[in-house]
């Protein structure tokens, strides 16, 4: 559990420092993220990352995207369906 949050926090400090390089775009940026199955409204690490995504969106005026995992069997449909709509994932 703790490796998939560890992975999780890596990947959204990656699209933040890629964000953050972006400068402005001519393009709308969508970026998605999928939570650990404690949801938003966690008080931990789910609402830690939505927050950094709330900045990039003041920031940066990326688009966020959420799907919210009840099991750790909603993972793979929830990335597949970001992936399908070519959402940045975090």
């Amino acid at each position: 559990m703790m490796k998939k949050l560890f992975a999780l926090l890596l990947i959204v400090i990656l699209a933040a420092g890629a964000l953050a390089g972006c400068g402005e775009t001519k393009e709308s940026v969508v970026v998605g993220m999928i939570t650990d199955t404690g949801g938003l409204g966690d008080q931990s690490f789910n609402d830690s990352a939505w927050y950094g995504l709330e900045r990039a969106e003041t920031d940066f005026g990326v688009e966020r995207k959420v799907l919210e995992s009840a099991t750790a069997d909603d993972y793979l449909p929830n990335l597949t369906s970001f992936s399908e709509e070519n959402v940045e994932l975090t």
